[in-house]
């Protein structure tokens, strides 16, 4: 349900009238000059936490996350100029297969076939 949420929104142009009330204020400071509303990534599951959906939930309930996403933010991958740390990749990894395996039905075998062949 979370992803569809996610796509609904289209995070380029949220519309207010689908939104809980109670989120409605944090998202009209998200305005933009062209008047649309623009989310991240961070603002997005917040949203979803705040319509009571289990990904969003488990997003902004996990302590490790904002960490590892600063982590990945600052390195040489994103953002940043810093070299990146096996065991970095590796929590972000095993976070992000949380998440999705909590979403997706079957999501590590649906994954495996996105693999490229000589990643397997």
């Amino acid at each position: 349900m979370a992803i569809g949420l996610l796509l609904r929104h289209r995070l380029g142009n949220v519309d207010l009238s689908k939104e809980p009330n109670g989120s409605k204020h944090w998202l009209e400071a998200c305005r933009g000059p062209k008047g649309d509303i623009q989310i991240g990534l961070r603002k997005a599951y917040r949203l979803l936490d705040e319509m009571q959906d289990s990904l969003g939930k488990q997003f902004t309930s996990d302590k490790t996350l904002p960490g590892v996403l600063r982590e990945r933010n600052e390195s040489i991958l994103a953002h940043g100029t810093k070299p990146v740390e096996p065991a970095a990749c590796s929590k972000l990894l095993d976070l992000v297969e949380s998440l999705a395996g909590g979403a997706i039905a079957d999501c590590k075998s649906k994954s495996a076939l996105l693999r490229f062949p000589w990643s397997r």
